[in-house]
């Protein structure tokens, strides 16, 4: 798994000889965050998690949620209740946008 952090970046000559990037892009196609190389497979890949983000974001809100309220009706755990909280739905989200991302259907 690689890690990321958030932090300033000062191009380097190797950077300014790249005549192509792998960009997020906004909804006007401004480009956000650059990832790599557009001949990078792990810059693409990147480049497809991070425009995915807000829905993988989405999705492991609405699991801390659903968790939050299992914890408090530890009595009335049943098949039921986790039907009801949608939890399967949750998971099912987060799966497909993982899914996209990784076949770079995203």
């Amino acid at each position: 798994m690689t890690h990321y952090k958030v932090g300033y970046y000062k191009p380097t000559f190797e950077f300014t000889r790249i005549s192509e990037f792998m960009a997020i892009l906004d909804e006007c196609g401004n480009p956000v965050g650059l990832t790599g190389p557009a001949t990078s497979r792990q810059a693409a890949l990147d480049a497809r998690l991070f425009a995915a983000s807000p829905d993988l974001l989405f999705s492991l809100k609405t699991l801390c949620i659903l968790l939050e309220q299992l914890q408090e009706n530890t009595n009335n755990l049943s098949p039921a209740l986790l039907s009801e909280l949608k939890v399967e739905n949750a998971l099912e989200r987060a799966q497909s946008v993982i899914h996209q991302v990784e076949n770079g259907s995203r």
